[in-house]
């Protein structure tokens, strides 16, 4: 269900994007998960290694996250092998104008039902840096 409206939602909004989901490559995240247990990270950081190591299995040489992913993933070691870890920035604190404090972290559909399409296209467009 969720998958299905993301997917909707991106192609409503005109966004290029690749879903790898588990039903069609679940057998390469669990080959990842099983390469985690037999030979666990040094440092500890499974989860920089396995979004690391997922990255490399793509052959994506640039991973983008949400700003919570700042407290789990270790840009340099993405960096060290040859992955740029981004982090997007929404900036939608005006897209309803008048509200104390604004919506700093909507959701893609409360952006959409005030804005409309073409409005939130350009905010999507703007809302991020990389």
């Amino acid at each position: 269900y969720n998958t299905a409206g993301l997917q909707g939602i991106a192609q409503l909004l005109g966004l290029r994007t690749e879903f790898y989901l588990p039903e069609t490559h679940g057998s390469l995240w669990e080959e990842v998960e099983a390469s985690l247990q037999s030979d666990p990270p040094a440092d500890g950081d499974r989860a920089s290694h396995r979004i690391l190591r997922l990255c490399q299995a793509y052959g994506a040489r640039r991973y983008i996250n949400p700003p919570g992913g700042r407290a789990l993933y270790a840009p340099p070691l993405f960096s060290d092998h040859g992955v740029t870890l981004s982090f997007l920035e929404p900036d939608l604190k005006d897209h309803r104008r008048g509200e104390a404090p604004p919506l700093q972290y909507a959701s893609i559909i409360d952006v959409l039902m005030v804005n409309g399409i073409p409005k939130t296209q350009a905010l999507v467009r703007r809302g991020y840096t990389l």
